[in-house]
C-alpha cells in the first residue's frame, strides 16, 4: 500500500508548545507508513532546522508578512508537487485560512486542523471568522482534551461529530536520564541546601507571571533563600525584571531565557509551577510530571484533565497569588508529600500522555480518514 503523505502547514517553527507538538508528531510517525513534510509560510525557525537535520523535508520563506497576498499562493505548487494526501494545519488563523485554500487548489482530499487556543483575548474575532469560513471544508478538528472539545462546541461553533480528542504527549524518556544536579546547581549558582521552585513558559501576558512573582515574594518570607527558576523568554521580560526589582527579590529570581536542556532545568525543581491566566493544554505540565515533580497550576483550560489535585499536584484559581503561594509553601514544607505527588504524576504521564500514545492515535486517524476517502483507489 502507498505511504500516506502528510503536509504540515505552519507559520514558522520557532520554540513553543504548538511547534513542539508538531516536532514530536513528525519525529515519531511510522516511517514505513507515513511521509511527512512541512511548509512554513515564514522562516522555518530552530525547530524546523532541527527537523531538517533529522532528515525531514521543510520548505519555508513563502511570504514576507501576513498581508503578502502576492506570494500567498506560492505554497500550492510546492504542496502539489509532493502529492500530499492530507493537509494538517494548526490553530493560527493565517494557516487555518490558507490551509483551506491550499487543500482545494492542490487537490488534497483530507484537511485536518488542530485548534489549540482557549485564550479569550487572543485573535478571537479573526479565529472565529476563519472558523466560520473554513470549517465546512475541514474533515476533522483536533481538540486536546474533553474540556477543550466542550469549549470548541460551545464557544467557537464546531460540530461535535467533527471533533477528535487527542491528548498531547511528550517523550518521557528524556526526563528520566541521569542528571548531575550538583553540577547543575553549581553552574547556576544555586546552593545545595536551598529549595527550588520553577516555571517553564514563554514570558507572555497569558502565562500569569505577574501572579507568580507576587506569590514568590510571599514565599521568601518563609524561605528567604529559595530560588525561583524562570525558563523561557518573551515580550514581558523587561517588565517582569522591573517587578522583581520593585519587590526586592532579585537574589531569589533567575531568568534563564530559552533553553534547549529543559529536562536538566526541570530536574532541579522541588515544586513545578504553571501560573497561566489562560491556557489550553500546557505541555510544560507534562514535562514536570515526566520528571516526577509535584505540580502547582492554575485551573484553566485542560489543567484539571492533566493534574489530579491532591494526588499529582494542586490546582488553584488563576490570578490568586495567595492561593498559589500557599500551595507552593505546603509542598516545600512537606517533602514526603511532594515526592509522592511527583511519583503519582509520573505514573499518570506514562498512562495517558506519552508521545507514543499521542502518535498512535494520530496514525489511526490518518489511516482511517485515508481509507474513508479512498485516495489510494482513485
Amino acid at each position: 500500500m502507498e505511504k500516506i503523505k502528510i503536509a504540515f502547514l505552519m507559520p514558522t517553527l520557532q520554540v513553543g508548545g504548538t511547534e513542539g507538538h508538531i516536532f514530536n508528531l513528525i519525529s515519531h510517525l511510522n516511517k514505513d507508513k507515513f511521509i511527512p513534510s512541512v511548509y512554513c509560510l515564514y522562516d522555518m525557525g530552530p525547530m524546523g532546522r532541527a527537523l531538517v537535520n533529522n532528515g525531514f523535508k521543510v520548505h519555508d520563506g513563502f511570504i514576507r508578512g501576513k498581508w503578502d497576498i502576492y506570494n500567498s499562493l506560492k505554497p500550492v505548487s510546492a504542496i502539489k508537487n509532493e502529492n500530499a494526501h492530507i493537509l494538517y494545519t494548526t490553530n493560527y488563523p493565517l494557516t487555518q485560512f490558507w490551509g483551506g485554500v491550499y487543500s482545494r487548489l492542490a487537490g488534497i482530499k483530507i484537511n485536518i486542523t488542530r485548534v489549540a487556543t482557549q485564550n479569550p483575548i487572543h485573535r478571537v474575532r479573526r479565529r472565529k471568522l476563519v472558523n466560520k469560513i473554513m470549517l465546512p471544508f475541514v474533515d476533522k478538528v483536533i481538540a486536546q482534551s474533553n474540556l477543550h472539545k466542550e469549549y470548541l462546541i460551545n464557544s467557537e461553533g464546531f460540530r461535535p461529530a467533527q471533533i477528535e480528542v487527542i491528548y498531547n504527549g511528550i517523550d518521557a524518556d528524556k526526563f528520566i536520564e541521569n542528571i548531575d544536579r550538583s553540577a547543575l546547581r553549581a553552574e547556576l549558582n544555586v546552593p545545595e541546601d536551598v529549595p527550588v521552585v520553577g516555571v517553564v513558559a514563554r514570558l507572555v501576558p497569558e502565562k500569569g507571571y505577574h501572579t507568580f512573582l507576587k506569590a514568590a515574594k510571599k514565599i521568601t518570607y518563609s524561605f528567604p533563600g529559595v530560588k525561583f527558576l524562570i525558563v523561557g523568554d518573551g515580550e514581558e521580560r523587561k517588565g517582569l525584571e522591573k517587578i522583581v526589582e520593585r519587590f526586592s527579590i532579585q537574589p531569589n529570581i533567575l531568568f534563564l531565557g530559552t533553553r534547549k536542556d529543559i529536562p536538566r532545568m526541570v530536574s532541579l525543581f522541588d515544586v513545578a509551577v504553571m501560573p497561566s491566566d489562560f491556557d489550553t493544554f500546557p505541555n510544560a505540565i507534562l514535562e514536570y510530571m515526566a520528571a516526577g515533580k509535584p505540580v502547582v497550576a492554575t485551573n484553566v483550560g485542560s489543567a484539571s484533565e492533566i493534574v489530579v489535585s491532591g494526588e499529582t499536584g494542586t490546582l488553584v484559581a488563576p490570578g490568586d497569588h495567595d492561593a498559589l503561594a500557599g500551595a507552593i509553601l505546603k509542598l516545600l514544607e512537606n517533602k514526603v508529600a511532594a515526592i509522592k505527588m511527583g511519583e503519582n504524576g509520573r505514573n499518570v504521564l506514562q498512562e495517558k500522555f506519552t508521545v507514543q500514545k499521542m502518535v498512535a492515535k494520530y496514525e489511526f486517524l490518518f489511516e482511517e480518514l485515508s481509507d474513508h476517502k479512498k485516495w489510494n483507489k482513485t
